[in-house]
């Protein structure tokens, strides 16, 4: 599942600190992200076992001592360079640009200095959260420069999610789950090497293209053409590039689009199931109770 790329070439060397100075932070106790950050998480979920923080022109100390989560850096605006030092990295200095993600994992120190303007979503994943099959240890992969259109995805819509009441939960640990899936998949320090797949630019555009269209009949054909390939091709891609397929792809994210419709709109089922390219209202009906379990209208009811 080929989702990341290099982010722009280094802008130079870093002013940074020295080794000794990172040895003595890695010899402090493990800290939770909100005490190191200073702010209050917009969202929380379970037990603090995901937090999320709305992170605006505004950041603590660039030495950062040993957390007690995985962090999870999602860049949404920023004007100029990010400097950086995290565990098995160089040193190094690189323009941030919508969509880059820095991880780093619980219990390891880092320095990292962010541009005076900036707007990221931190995400605090507590290690339990991504436990894999019997319940083994997730080793996450420090690493920073590098752009990922599921991790980034997915942190908006938890941040679209950061609302009061029990139906945004739901969604948000549907989110968080999926999160820790791709992680385990792809940012683990024993993951497989990535799958050839689209590419981050063409993966973009497709995505987007589908995005634009959920209320319109499914045309793989042309998406293959935005993608520049076969329509045979383009399964294969986008399957490497996404995890799944692109109907079954369309069909979650119609699935989506449906719950946030009935949470947050008074428009009627049967607008809603038109929106998401669904034209039978029973059709619409049944499909989402498949997904997610229970009914539109009581989930309504229950919002």
């Amino acid at each position: 599942m080929a989702t990341t790329s290099p982010l722009p070439a280094d802008t130079g060397p870093i002013d940074g600190p020295d080794a000794a100075c990172l040895a003595a932070l890695r010899n402090q106790p493990p800290r939770p992200l909100a005490a190191v950050l200073g702010l209050s998480p917009t969202l929380s979920l379970g037990d603090g076992d995901l937090q999320l923080f709305d992170c605006r022109d505004r950041w603590p100390s660039p030495h950062t001592p040993p957390l007690q989560e995985h962090l999870v850096l999602v860049v949404l605006q920023a004007t100029g360079a990010a400097q950086s030092w995290l565990p098995g990295e160089a040193p190094q200095a690189r323009e941030l640009t919508p969509g880059g993600v820095l991880l780093l994992p619980a219990g390891e120190a880092a320095w990292l200095r962010l541009p005076a303007s900036h707007h990221v979503l931190l995400l605090g994943l507590r290690p339990r959260l991504l436990y894999g099959p019997a319940r083994t240890v997730f080793r996450l992969r420090a690493c920073a420069g590098r752009a990922d259109a599921v991790v980034e995805g997915i942190a908006r819509a938890l941040w679209a999610a950061a609302t009061p009441g029990a139906a945004a939960q739901d969604l948000a640990l549907h989110l968080a789950r999926a999160l820790g899936s791709h992680l385990r998949a792809h940012h683990a320090q024993d993951a497989a090497p990535a799958r050839t797949g689209l590419g981050q630019l063409r993966l973009r555009r497709v995505l987007d293209h589908l995005h634009a269209r959920l209320d319109q009949p499914v045309d793989l054909a042309e998406a293959a053409r935005v993608a520049g390939c076969s329509v045979s091709h383009f399964a294969h891609l986008f399957k490497a590039s996404m995890g799944v397929a692109p109907m079954r792809y369309l069909r979650e994210q119609r699935m989506l689009r449906a719950r946030e419709l009935v949470e947050t709109t008074q428009l009627s089922m049967c607008e809603i199931a038109l929106r998401v390219g669904i034209p039978e209202p029973a059709q619409f009906s049944q499909a989402f109770r498949a997904h997610w379990r229970t009914p539109p209208s009581l989930l309504r009811r229950r919002g």
